[in-house]
């Protein structure tokens, strides 16, 4: 036998044994083997640049490296919480310790080195529409692109991208509607996306226009280490497990506050689940009374009968998307009467 024809042996051999695997897996439920198939994919596709229906006995032979490889990609992708991340080894883990039973993988003996990531039951955390504002003034101190990358947070907060589809949007992407900018692009999943900014907005981030053919021409360990360093300077702890995703969250978390609406709050967010989103929005209920407690404490009606310095007062410390939220009811209210 050729050595052409042995390796082609060797991946129908290793793909029905894929196969069969999942289809044990199937048998006690459905969800699980599409699952499976899915994280084994993403494993193989990270370490092997392969799909499954092309792996060969070699490329099974996976290491403690490239384990820790794959986990690391993930992570520093952001698409993905610690949970599914571990999700994904364990369902690498269990195909390779079946092709180990069948003699076709070689050495599966430091799987007890494979550390598992902390898991956050709510993910990454959320920042405030203050906080990021925050964020993009201390990006003007940055010594490189420091107004690329004030923008880029801005634009994040305001149009809910994915750090990965914002640094490979392109200025082509954009398109003018008379007061309104709209940006089309691919995001998670070859999703295709539609989100609009105003022209003053639009108007601001070509003052970082250059030669290059993207609007933020930077990669992501640039960006993830921008965050380290302004985080650092704001004294944010790490138990808020708060990285660049959090920007998109405090975008999230607007649109719902603004709306109230969850179908809409979904789609802005670019989820097909509502469960997804609920992980997105602030929790900023969390220690406030009851709407009976509350109306036993306080007189509904107050805001009317104040003196008017002090509702101006009252307005003045509320937080910075509750007077977005303001302005934008007399701004309408305003329109309506001309």
């Amino acid at each position: 036998m050729n050595q052409i024809a042995r390796l082609n042996t060797e991946v129908n051999e290793i793909y029905e044994q894929i196969q069969m695997f999942l289809r044990k897996k199937g048998l006690k439920s459905e969800k699980t083997m599409i699952n499976y198939e899915k994280d084994i994919k993403d494993f193989f596709k990270v370490v092997r640049e392969k799909d499954i229906n092309e792996l060969n006995k070699n490329d099974i032979q996976v290491t403690l490296d490239d384990f820790d490889r794959f986990i690391l990609e993930m992570v520093d992708t952001e698409k993905y919480e610690n949970t599914s991340i571990n999700r994904k080894v364990n369902a690498v883990r269990s195909l390779l310790k079946y092709l180990a039973a069948k003699k076709l993988v070689d050495d599966i003996s430091y799987f007890s080195e494979i550390e598992r990531l902390p898991e956050n039951i709510k993910g990454y955390g959320v920042l405030t529409v203050e906080e990021v504002k925050e964020l993009a003034q201390l990006a003007l101190q940055e010594r490189e692109k420091k107004f690329i990358k004030h923008y880029l947070i801005l634009f994040a907060l305001d149009t809910r991208i994915r750090k990965s589809a914002l640094l490979n949007l392109k200025w082509t992407d954009f398109e003018i509607k008379n007061e309104d900018v709209v940006i089309k692009g691919i995001d998670k999943g070859n999703k295709h996306f539609t989100r609009k900014i105003s022209k003053q907005f639009y108007d601001k981030l070509l003052t970082i226009k250059s030669n290059d053919e993207r609007v933020f021409p930077m990669d992501r360990k640039t960006v993830d280490r921008m965050m380290k360093r302004l985080l650092k300077k704001m004294n944010i702890p790490e138990e808020r497990y708060i990285v660049f995703h959090s920007i998109r969250k405090a975008g999230i978390t607007f649109h719902y506050e603004y709306t109230k609406d969850p179908i809409s709050t979904m789609k802005a967010a670019g989820h097909s689940q509502f469960q997804t989103t609920i992980r997105y929005i602030n929790d900023n209920d969390v220690d406030i009374m009851g709407v009976i407690s509350m109306s036993d404490t306080i007189d509904k009606d107050l805001y009317r009968k104040v003196e008017h310095e002090i509702l101006l007062q009252a307005v003045d410390n509320l937080p910075v998307d509750y007077k977005i939220i303001l302005n934008s009811k007399i701004n309408e209210i305003l329109n309506n009467h001309k």
